[in-house]
């Protein structure tokens, strides 16, 4: 890979991670000044959106010591960057992976230091638990990640140079 490649691929990390974590903030702006605590609009018949602070982390679990934990998405954040140097070229599915997990961590760390609580407002019937867009960030990316592991190897980029 030159060098124009390798920064091609920073930029592409944070222009998807700021995308994520840009519409994040946005909707937990409206879900903040738009919807109040405890009622629900519901624009489809399987899904709410109901305002909720989250406290603790994921699925509410450790209620109250979310912000407690924060140094630790501080270094989950420092992990994704030093992991994403070794993910290799011809990986996409873990490249966007890292970036969509990168933003929705950021996003979500920035509410835990800000308000000392996560915004959570997006609930769909057949899932017990809120969640917003920076948790949709996290789990599709990690689903990427899993899925480039499978399909992607350093051996298969070594073996097939372009």
């Amino acid at each position: 890979m030159d060098r124009s490649q390798g920064i091609w691929r920073w930029i592409q990390l944070l222009a998807i991670a700021s995308v994520v974590c840009a519409l994040d903030r946005v909707t937990k702006s409206w879900a903040t000044t738009s919807l109040e605590y405890g009622h629900s609009a519901r624009p489809l018949r399987f899904l709410d959106f109901r305002y909720w602070e989250n406290t603790g982390i994921v699925f509410g679990t450790f209620e109250g010591a979310g912000i407690y934990l924060a140094p630790f998405s501080i270094l989950a954040i420092g992990f994704l960057i030093y992991f994403y140097r070794d993910i290799p070229e011809k990986d996409p599915l873990s490249s966007w992976g890292i970036s969509l997990v990168l933003g929705g961590a950021v996003g979500n760390l920035i509410d835990r230091f800000s308000l000392g609580y996560v915004v959570d407002f997006i609930y769909l019937r057949i899932w017990p638990f809120p969640f917003n867009i920076a948790d949709c960030g996290v789990t599709v990316g990690l689903f990427l990640v899993l899925a480039g592991s499978f399909f992607y190897t350093k051996d298969t980029d070594a073996s097939n140079p372009d």
